[in-house]
């Protein structure tokens, strides 16, 4: 997908240009701090962009596991790349990796291409969104019959620890649409 999308008008230059400081010039160590530094001076988001902190901190995962979530990103990355050729006819099913998903169809919102679609088109892809929130909040439901909380205990879920493990993005939809909040067990009321 990502070769086509590439045409030989779109190099401009041949220069090769080094950095002072390249990751490249530096030891595994001196890589992974200056890794953990970006995440602490919020440069990089622990949460949006972990696929590549993952990569960066080269930390010896299993090729499995590293397809993995290449399979699940170029999923995401296919259906935004349709979406900007008017073909908007994606369907989100169970086994998707939806944090995955939003992640990137977030980003594919946050540009260009997105806000020169038409509003019809806009809308659709944020219901698209919207269903992988839904299935994040379905899975976050205790299963049905399973005691939420101890006899004599206030029953329902902590919504503070709930809300505190969401991305922004989640915490966002879940205050826009408090009756799924109410459909966990929780409160709608006060939350972040």
């Amino acid at each position: 997908m990502d070769a086509l999308t590439l045409k030989g008008s779109d190099l401009t230059s041949f220069d090769i240009r080094f950095d002072e400081m390249s990751l490249t010039q530096l030891t595994k160590a001196g890589k992974q701090q200056h890794v953990m530094e970006l995440v602490t001076a919020g440069v990089l988001n622990p949460q949006m962009d972990r696929d590549l902190i993952i990569r960066m901190l080269e930390l010896g995962i299993t090729d499995e596991l590293y397809d993995g979530l290449e399979i699940d990103v170029q999923q995401a990355l296919n259906e935004n790349a349709k979406w900007t050729k008017g073909e908007l006819d994606t369907i989100t099913r169970d086994f998707f990796n939806h944090e995955v998903h939003v992640a990137q169809h977030n980003k594919f919102r946050k540009g260009d291409e997105y806000t020169q679609l038409p509003p019809e088109a806009q809308m659709l892809i944020d219901m698209h969104v919207q269903e992988h929130m839904e299935y994040i909040m379905q899975a976050m439901m205790p299963a049905p019959g399973t005691p939420t909380a101890a006899p004599g205990e206030e029953s329902g879920m902590d919504v503070n620890r709930v809300m505190g493990s969401l991305t922004p993005e989640e915490q966002d939809y879940l205050n826009q649409n408090p009756q799924l909040l109410e459909q966990m067990g929780g409160q709608a009321n006060g939350v972040v």
